[in-house]
């Protein structure tokens, strides 16, 4: 087998096993791969919070100034606490 076709046969391989393993998310989630910016208990926020997210439960902490994009929806789950550092805030752009 010549050099070249190892290498296209190395790359289908890859690509089979990358599409096994988003398979795998899929299947293992229920509702497919997360695209949030989760939060939980004991976490610190993300600056900039540019996708959906839920904050919580529990305790969470802004240490820096945080900004959440036009658009992104950031819920906080019930019975959680956000502790904000001195001189932080938060900015929401848009909706």
């Amino acid at each position: 087998m010549s050099n070249s076709s190892r290498l296209i046969v190395t790359t289908i391989l890859a690509l089979a096993i990358a599409v096994a393993l988003a398979l795998v998310l899929v299947l293992a989630t229920g509702t497919g791969v997360v695209l949030a910016e989760d939060h939980p208990n004991g976490d610190v926020i993300s600056p900039t919070q540019t996708i959906d997210g839920t904050w919580g439960p529990s305790i969470i902490t802004a240490t820096a100034n945080v900004t959440i994009d036009p658009g992104v929806v950031i819920t906080i789950a019930p019975n959680t606490t956000v502790l904000v550092a001195d001189g932080v805030g938060f900015t929401v752009q848009g909706d």
